[in-house]
């Protein structure tokens, strides 16, 4: 029996650790091993503890790292179940937070799942949502079905350097109360390092509105004209 924190996989390389993608397997190339033998005592199967010895076989192998306390901090003893990643991909669609999913999940199936657990399956349910197609692609597709309004601008080589985005009642709304217009891009990013800009309105009580984002190239009078 090899120890649960084994020897990375045959594909596993330095150069291939670079471009991966971060995902933490628990492999830290422990060389533990028991070997065991079964046999029959009085009629029943009893196992017998042959040696302790590492991989290559020599004695008294020990465990390169600090051993588990309790059991729910193993991911092997600990892993999701079906109802449990059914009701982690409809908590997803709801745009519910990581943490709060967590919190729902382990409360709910009397659980002890930690926070990799979580951002893990939903990064694999957004992988899945994606399919063949690209985020922008999605994001295209999606917007266009739930009816928003799609403005977009290109350069000489295609590529998209403006994107807007506005929802059908914010629309109307801007129309209604069109008299402030609020422009903000303070700290948002992204995975495309562009400015993010929020567009907001005021109604006549005083209250804010959205009423579309726009992911541009950069921030000059040019882009935003």
């Amino acid at each position: 029996m090899d120890c649960n924190h084994g020897k990375r996989s045959k594909s596993y390389t330095p150069d291939l650790a670079k471009t991966r993608r971060i995902s933490k397997s628990g492999k830290q190339g422990c060389q533990f091993r028991v070997v065991v033998r079964s046999s029959l005592v009085d009629g029943k199967c009893k196992w017998r503890i042959l040696s302790v010895t590492d991989r290559s076989g020599k004695p008294k192998g020990i465990h390169n790292h600090k051993l588990e306390v309790y059991a729910e901090g193993s991911r092997q003893r600990n892993s999701l179940s079906n109802e449990e990643n059914i009701e982690i991909k409809e908590l997803e669609a709801t745009h519910t937070q990581a943490k709060d999913i967590r919190s729902f999940i382990n409360r709910k199936f009397d659980a002890h799942h930690n926070m990799d657990h979580v951002y893990n399956e939903t990064a694999k349910i957004r992988r899945e949502r994606l399919g063949d197609l690209s985020p922008m692609q999605w994001t295209f597709i999606e917007a266009g079905r739930l009816g928003y309004f799609i403005g977009v601008g290109f350069d000489e080589d295609r590529r998209v350097t403006r994107l807007f985005l506005s929802h059908p009642e914010s629309i109307k709304m801007l129309s209604a109360w069109y008299f402030v217009i609020l422009i903000d891009s303070t700290y948002k990013t992204n995975k495309y390092k562009q400015p993010l800009v929020q567009l907001i309105g005021v109604n006549p009580v005083k209250k804010n509105f959205n009423i579309g984002f726009t992911l541009v190239s950069d921030e000059t009078k040019e882009t935003y004209a």
